[in-house]
Order: structure tokens, then C-alpha cells, then sequence
């Protein structure tokens, strides 16, 4: 039983409509690698080429296989990574100890700013709990207070030249601690007061941080949006792209990639991401080059390797090991 081609002036089996030589003919969405649409109906067409089967069951099972060999196979625009993997990275980072590995108490106790707004909060809230304003948002005494014992008197004054602490909003990074840490559940609002959650008690008298930095960072990737006052387009893509990045930031340390070419590196898998985010002008078109340090202050580019707020979380707490 042979398998019918696909022939020049056939409808594209794309379902496009049109004839498959004026479509999908020779077409490749990501470039030279063969890893496209068209490059896997070529590669199935080449396994299938002078075999005979007796039986449509029989070609389903052969091609489910090499369905299942293909996507196995690592890929050269994943850096290492298969198909399969890369799936798992995208649609479930926590669950996928096959491929990564999130603890949820660390070894130590991590050392990140986070944890330094964190504790300066909770310590606040104490027992009694705090009055946040009208707005429900934290009061302005204690942002300054806590502005000025994160950044230290020198940068206090810096930071505050233009313009001081008037509110929350006017500390961001304590805005964002504040609201990761309520849709991670470690506080809430009860009777008109900041207080402690059940599980935050339990943990700040247990393990401590090195069970609560996890908390954290899972409410910061999962749950806040990142395109949170950015004031661009929102793109889902980026967020979700988070564990990819953490494997590209690990593949540049042992490859020893310059920052300049990560943008290349990031949007290989991904080209009509790319396309739509210089469509929705999600990103600006010419920007000089990015800093080295991630969380430096210059846009979305490439995904979070230079995100305004990263530097809450320091790079080498995030995970135990990456298979």
C-alpha cells in the first residue's frame, strides 16, 4: 500500500485553499533547518519512500513512531533541546522533572532583594498587622522607611533627586514584592489590615526563606503579568518563554555567548513570535545594545534577560539542575 503524494497543482494539505505550488511548496518557517511543516511532510515522505504496508493501521503505527523519534530528537534552534522538551519548558515548567527540577525548600537560604523587601515587609505586618491607605496600598511612612533601608542612605538620595517616595507606587520594586507576595498567599488583607497568611507563619517559623524564595518565584512567573505597567502590548509569549531563557542564560555561561547575540539566539525558535512583536511594535526597532547585567532598565529584550524587575530574583537561585 503506497502513500499518495502531494502533487504540484493539488490543494495545499495546509487547507489554505490554494494550489500546494503557489502555498506550502518548498517553504521552510524556520529557515534552513528542515524542522518546519514542510521540512517534517519531506522527512516522512523520504521514511515512507519504498516501504509497503498492508494495512492503514500498519501506516499509522509507522508513522506515530517516527512521529515520536522525531519530536525526541534534539533540535539545533533549541540549543539541545527536543521538540518534546521544549513543549514541557513552554506548557508545564513545574511539572516536568524529566526536564526540570524546581525545589521547593533550597539547600541554603538564598541571598536575593526579594527576600530583602519581603522581610522588611513581614516584620512590618508583625503580629498586629498594618493599616494600609484608602487606596489599599501600603502606607507612606513605611515606604520610605523601607526605601531607605534597601537602598542605603547614598542611593536614597540619588534615587529620590527627581522626585520622592510619595507612595507605594513610587517604590517599585516594593510594589511588586507586595503584590507577588499576596497572589502567592503568604499575606492578605483581613479587616482592613496587611497580616500574615497561615502559610507564611508556618514557614518564616520553619525552613525560612529557602522555602519561601520558592513561593515567591512561582507566583512571579505563573501568576503576576509581567507586561504589568510596562505600558506596551501585552505578550503572553514572552512570560512563557521564562524557563527557555533560564536554559539560554545557562547554555551562555558554559558557551561563553556574548549578550550581544542573545537576541538571535532567543528568537531562532520562535521567528513569528519575533515578527509579531515588531508588528504590534511590542519592542522598539533600534535600541543600542543591551547591558550585560540582567534587570538592567532597558526594555523586553531579548524575553526577561533584561526585564526591568528580574533582578528580584538573582539567576543562580532559581533551580537545582536543568537535565
Amino acid at each position: 500500500m503506497k502513500i499518495p503524494v502531494t502533487g504540484r497543482n493539488d490543494p495545499c494539505p495546509c487547507g489554505s485553499g490554494k494550489k500546494f505550488k503557489g502555498c506550502c511548496l518548498g517553504k521552510d518557517g524556520l529557515g534552513t533547518s528542515g524542522r518546519g511543516g514542510t521540512g517534517a511532510s519531506a522527512e516522512l515522505r523520504q521514511a515512507l519512500e519504498g516501504r509497503q504496508f498492508t494495512s492503514l493501521s500498519e501506516v499509522q503505527e509507522f508513522i506515530e513512531h517516527h512521529t515520536q523519534q522525531r519530536n525526541q530528537t534534539p533540535v539545533d534552534e533549541f540549543h539541545g533541546l527536543s521538540p518534546e522538551q521544549m513543549h514541557r519548558m513552554l506548557h508545564f515548567p513545574f511539572a516536568s522533572p524529566e526536564v526540570i527540577r524546581f525545589p521547593a525548600i533550597l539547600d541554603t537560604n538564598p541571598k536575593a532583594p526579594i527576600l530583602t523587601l519581603f522581610s522588611l515587609l513581614t516584620e512590618t505586618i508583625g503580629e498586629q498587622g498594618l493599616k494600609p491607605t484608602a487606596k489599599g496600598n501600603l502606607p507612606q511612612k513605611f515606604c520610605r522607611e523601607a526605601a531607605l533601608a534597601y537602598w542605603g542612605e547614598t542611593a536614597y538620595r540619588e534615587n529620590t533627586r527627581l522626585g520622592g517616595i510619595n507612595r507605594e507606587y513610587d517604590f517599585p520594586d516594593l510594589h511588586i514584592t507586595r503584590l507577588v507576595a499576596e497572589l502567592a498567599g503568604l499575606i492578605r488583607k483581613h479587616k482592613g489590615r496587611f497580616i500574615l497568611g497561615r502559610d507564611c507563619r508556618a514557614l518564616l517559623a520553619g525552613e525560612g526563606p529557602a522555602a519561601i524564595y520558592p513561593r515567591l518565584f512561582r507566583a512571579y512567573v505563573e501568576q503576576f503579568n509581567w507586561a504589568y505597567r510596562d505600558r506596551r502590548v501585552e505578550l503572553r509569549f514572552i512570560q512563557a518563554t521564562f524557563l527557555f531563557t533560564l536554559y539560554l542564560l545557562t547554555f551562555t555561561v558554559k558557551t561563553g555567548c556574548h549578550m550581544n547575540s542573545m537576541k538571535t539566539v532567543f528568537c531562532a525558535p520562535s521567528p513569528c513570535c519575533w515578527t509579531k512583536c515588531r508588528r504590534t511594535r511590542c519592542l522598539p526597532r533600534r535600541r543600542k545594545c543591551a547591558p550585560a547585567t540582567p534587570g538592567a532598565r532597558s526594555g523586553i529584550l531579548p524575553g526577561f534577560l533584561v526585564w526591568p524587575r528580574w533582578t528580584l530574583f538573582p539567576k543562580n537561585t532559581f533551580i537545582t539542575g536543568i537535565v
